[in-house]
């Protein structure tokens, strides 16, 4: 595990994992809600770092992220593309051209649905997907999802 990786896992562990009962956006319950912009919001320079060793060793591919979260891991390497599945009017952050290699950024994999409509909204718009990021998986976690509704 590089030293990026250990800066943003520490900073995940202090400040993104919370202890209650949640309603998760797949529709499972959690025990633990983990909440990753609060973590890069913390600690800019770990996410910023760790982001850039990640895509870089997807070269010549831009990143693709979606949502809140998304949008922040972006804005924290300065550059890449958004997608908007919310339609309201723009659906992408700017418009990649076809053909344009992508890494799909995400901040937190439950059942991994976010990243799969992300990867067929990329595909649908003609981009070639090199990888995924992903900062918290929580299907490698112990984390108390219960997947069933």
């Amino acid at each position: 595990m590089s030293r990026a990786r250990r800066l943003a896992d520490e900073a995940i562990e202090k400040y993104a994992i919370m202890s209650g009962d949640f309603a998760l956006s797949s529709g499972a319950r959690s025990d633990t809600y983990v909440d990753c912009r609060a973590a890069m919001l913390k600690d800019q320079a770990a996410f910023s770092l760790y982001l850039w060793e990640e895509l870089n060793r997807y070269r010549n591919a831009a990143p693709v992220a979606t949502g809140t979260s998304g949008a922040l891991m972006l804005g924290l390497i300065g550059w890449g593309y958004l997608w908007n599945p919310k339609g309201h009017g723009v659906e992408w952050s700017p418009r990649p051209a076809k053909g344009t290699s992508v890494v799909l950024f995400d901040d937190v994999v439950t059942t991994h649905g976010t990243l799969d409509r992300l990867r067929a909204a990329c595909e649908a718009a003609g981009l070639v997907v090199a990888g995924e990021v992903v900062l918290y998986d929580r299907r490698e976690k112990a984390s108390g999802v219960d997947r069933r509704p």
